[in-house]
C-alpha cells in the first residue's frame, strides 16, 4: 500500500512534462488525481489513460496565467465535491531572450502563473487541509531559481520566489502544522482500535 493510496491530489500543469508524469505515477500509486491545464484534449487523453489502468481522474480546464484563475479553479473543485489532500503547484513557464524581445503582457501572465496563482492556491487550500486534519503541498521549482540567469531574468526571479526563504519558511510552517495534525489524527485513530 502506498502513502498516496486514496489521496485526492490536485496537479496543475498536468497536460505535459512533469505534471503529466506526476499524474500518471500518483494514479498508479492509488491517488485520485485532479488534473488541470489549458489544453482540454491533452487532459482528456491523460484521464483516459489513467482510467484505462484502473485509476480515477477528474479534469478541470483552466488557464492559471489569468487573474483570479486560482480562485476560479478552487471554486470549481469545491463545487464538484472534491476535497484536496495534496496540492502540487507544477504549472509554470519561462521566456528566454532579451527583456524587450517578449511582450510585457506575456511577462505579466508568467508572473501570474509562477507566483500569484501558486500563492493563491496555497492560501486557499491550507485552511481546508487544517480543517481536514492533514494534507501536503509541493511547489515545483527550478534550478533557474538558484542564480540570476542571463536572458531569463523574469523567469529565474519568479522561480526564486517559489524557493525564497520568506515564502517557503512561512509555507513550510503551515504545511508542517498540517502534517502534525494528520499524524496526531492517525495516532488517535490507532489508539481507538
Amino acid at each position: 500500500m502506498s502513502i498516496y493510496d486514496g489521496k485526492k491530489v490536485l496537479i496543475t500543469g498536468a497536460s505535459a512534462g512533469i505534471g503529466y508524469a506526476l499524474s500518471e505515477e500518483l494514479a498508479k500509486r492509488g491517488s485520485e488525481v485532479i488534473v488541470t491545464a489549458r489544453r482540454k484534449d491533452r487532459l482528456e487523453a491523460l484521464a483516459q489513460k489513467i482510467e484505462n489502468t484502473g485509476g480515477k481522474a477528474h479534469i478541470f480546464v483552466e488557464d492559471l496565467s489569468l487573474p483570479e484563475s486560482g480562485k476560479k479553479l478552487y471554486d470549481q473543485i469545491k463545487s464538484a465535491g472534491l476535497n484536496i489532500d495534496i496540492l502540487i503547484n507544477n504549472a509554470g513557464y519561462g521566456r528566454w531572450g532579451e527583456l524587450t524581445s517578449h511582450e510585457r503582457d506575456d511577462y505579466s501572465k508568467m508572473l501570474q502563473l509562477n507566483v500569484t496563482t501558486l500563492t493563491d492556491l496555497c492560501h486557499l487550500y491550507i485552511p481546508d487541509m487544517v480543517t481536514q486534519g492533514g494534507g501536503g503541498i509541493i511547489n515545483v521549482g527550478s534550478m533557474a531559481s538558484l542564480l540570476p540567469i542571463p536572458y531569463a531574468s523574469v523567469y529565474s526571479s519568479s522561480k526564486a520566489y517559489v524557493r525564497s526563504e520568506e515564502h517557503t519558511s512561512e509555507l513550510q510552517s503551515l504545511v508542517n502544522l498540517v502534517c502534525r495534525l494528520l499524524l496526531e489524527k492517525k495516532k488517535q485513530e490507532t489508539k481507538k482500535k
